[in-house]
């Protein structure tokens, strides 16, 4: 299995949350950290058991979960049977797979990156076919899961913009 563990407070805990990162995806996103993630191949087998009494959260993350999907099932398997919160973050696009286990969790994040001056869709190298379906996916998912899914757009600013997108939206006063 291609995933880590880490243990912070995660954003949208309000307790200590376990975070598992999925190392793959089927998107190429401009501003993933999934590279990141690829450092971790071999890292030391943790106990689920051990962790989860020091946690109120268990947060799943990636790349995509949703792409070891048997995997996926079997933690929430484990998680469900110690009562915790569960949250999975997801690019939507595997559709299929997340309505068979979507009543397992508490939140879904649908999340995409990109940056404040590109239209954040074509910014996602997924290609506009799946940027469509992303949205459609969406669509579908909030009509009956409204209370639990969450579309969030991660905008990175990049260091020559950041000036001009700065100057540009600053609007000036003065005191009298």
């Amino acid at each position: 299995m291609n995933f880590m563990y880490d243990a912070p407070r995660f954003d949208m805990s309000k307790s200590p949350a376990l975070v598992i990162f999925f190392n793959k995806c089927n998107v190429k996103c401009k501003y993933c950290d999934i590279s990141f993630l690829k450092k971790f191949r071999n890292g030391d087998q943790l106990n689920l058991d051990k962790i989860l009494p020091y946690v109120d959260d268990v947060v799943f993350s990636g790349g995509e979960p949703l792409m070891f999907f048997d995997e996926l099932v079997e933690f929430v398997k484990t998680v469900k049977q110690h009562s915790k919160s569960l949250v999975l973050y997801t690019n939507a696009l595997l559709l299929d797979r997340l309505l068979e286990v979507i009543d397992e969790f508490d939140n879904v994040v649908i999340d995409v990156k990109g940056t404040t001056t590109d239209n954040i869709l074509d910014n996602v190298k997924m290609g506009k076919r799946a940027a469509a379906t992303l949205l459609e996916n969406y669509k579908i998912l909030n009509t009956t899961y409204a209370d639990k899914i969450e579309f969030r757009v991660n905008q990175y600013i990049e260091r020559n913009d950041f000036y001009n997108e700065l100057v540009n939206k600053t609007e000036y006063t003065t005191v009298e």
